[in-house]
């Protein structure tokens, strides 16, 4: 691997090469760049700490490679902290970059023969077995050993300690389908967020209780969220001084069907802009322009009117959201820590996937799909009339409507105070 001695990003110093031994945090960016909300306040806190440590981003996923965007919030806060990136090419072959939003640009492959390495990327070869070793700590999500194609990666790390958090927010159940690591030994410690998924980890990853560590969620410690809003206001500024946050997601699964996203979001125009008069912001996935609903669902001359796009940041987002509205998302329960009702706004009935005879119900009969429903973390609301329902509410009294799910969160999460500290100490102390 080419030595490597970029600008400690933290306080201005060097870092030692990748040849050399010396304390090395190593995030694996899988299955996705939201893994990065739950781990930046640790690395923040660590660079703070150890300024000279290495910080190694490893992206797998060439379709992820390409999401970096100098525009999201959370990849800017990365990039201020994260030394190198271990990034794909094509063909298997890896390159070491420069920080971490450059990568997407030093990875581009060749136009006319993409499987071909420029110069440059020849000097920058790289291999992901010159990051294991005692002197490194791998920071990851265990549920990916359920992904065949991330075996080699892991085991290229070899028996590098590794930590496990979570890359969304969905509390663990025991599920028969999840797959344990080889060696659950080390995995030194797994931080979840709250003390109902002690028994499910250890049964489903094959951990000792002693290895599982409640924490809540560290994202949402106050100066943390503080850090968060801040930088995303120096990078974005909101359409509208009062709205409904959608936190969308791609068309094509089996639980959002094209044409039922297309109907849910006409759905929410309606009712939240024709009968309520309030816009509608869109928090949107990178690959969701691909699915066309949008273009289908809005009028595109009441762009910046009735309906806006936003890149800002869920928790800068939330300072002027009247209230949320998701398709099934882990940011609902960022919403509703930070105070904001949320409607999941999904309908599965007729659905065979998932209204079937065994499904769970609820009390008028309707399932009960989904982590979040399932833990009363939000307003269920099927279509139309049930969202017609829970804007009334909530505009009549938005606290009202806030306190079950509030309370519901409280009794589900654990206190995340400290618990950047208390994640950090048992890292370094492995």
């Amino acid at each position: 691997m080419v030595e490597h001695t970029t600008e400690n990003r933290g306080v201005g110093g060097s870092i030692p090469p990748l040849t050399t031994h010396a304390p090395t945090l190593v995030l694996l960016c899988a299955p996705s760049l939201g893994i990065l909300d739950n781990w930046l306040p640790v690395l923040h806190a660590a660079r703070a700490e150890h300024p000279a440590w290495r910080i190694v981003a490893v992206i797998p996923d060439r379709r992820t490679l390409t999401q970096l965007d100098a525009a999201d919030t959370a990849h800017v806060l990365a990039d201020e902290v994260i030394d190198a990136t271990l990034a794909p090419l094509h063909g298997g072959r890896w390159i070491l970059t420069d920080g971490f939003l450059s990568a997407v640009d030093d990875a581009r492959p060749r136009r006319l023969f993409p499987r071909l390495r420029t110069r440059a990327q020849r000097a920058r070869s790289a291999d992901p077995s010159a990051l294991a070793g005692p002197d490194a700590r791998v920071l990851y999500d265990i549920h990916l050993h359920k992904k065949a194609g991330l075996g080699p990666l892991l085991d290229a790390l070899g028996d590098t300690p590794r930590f496990s958090h979570n890359h969304g927010i969905e509390l663990e159940a025991d599920d028969a389908l999840r797959i344990a690591p080889k060696d659950p030994k080390n995995v030194r410690a797994a931080f979840v967020y709250g003390p109902s998924e002690v028994e499910p980890y250890a049964h489903n990853f094959g951990l000792e209780p002693s290895s599982i560590d409640v924490i809540g969620i560290v994202r949402h410690e106050p100066a943390w969220v503080r850090t968060v809003i801040e930088r995303s206001r120096s990078l974005h500024t909101l359409p509208f001084e009062d709205f409904a946050l959608v936190v969308s997601r791609p068309a094509g699964s089996s639980y959002l069907p094209h044409d039922r996203k297309v109907a849910a979001l006409r759905a929410l125009h309606q009712v939240a802009w024709r009968e309520h008069g309030l816009p509608l912001v869109l928090r949107t996935h990178p690959k969701e322009h691909e699915d066309g609903t949008l273009a289908d669902a809005f009028p595109a001359e009441e762009e910046g009117v009735s309906w806006a796009l936003s890149r800002a940041h869920p928790f800068h987002l939330a300072t002027r959201s009247r209230l949320g509205v998701t398709f099934l998302s882990g940011v609902s329960v960022d919403l509703v820590a930070l105070g904001v009702p949320v409607v999941e706004l999904l309908d599965v009935r007729g659905l065979p996937e998932h209204d079937r005879p065994d499904a769970r119900r609820d009390a008028d009969g309707r399932v009960l799909f989904g982590p979040y429903r399932r833990d009363a973390l939000v307003i269920a609301a099927d279509g139309v009339e049930d969202l017609r329902v829970a804007l009334a509410a909530i505009t009549a009294d938005r606290g009202a409507s806030l306190t079950p799910l509030t309370r519901a969160f409280r009794a589900r999460f654990a206190d995340p105070g400290g618990a950047t500290e208390r994640l950090l100490r048992r890292v370094l102390s492995a």
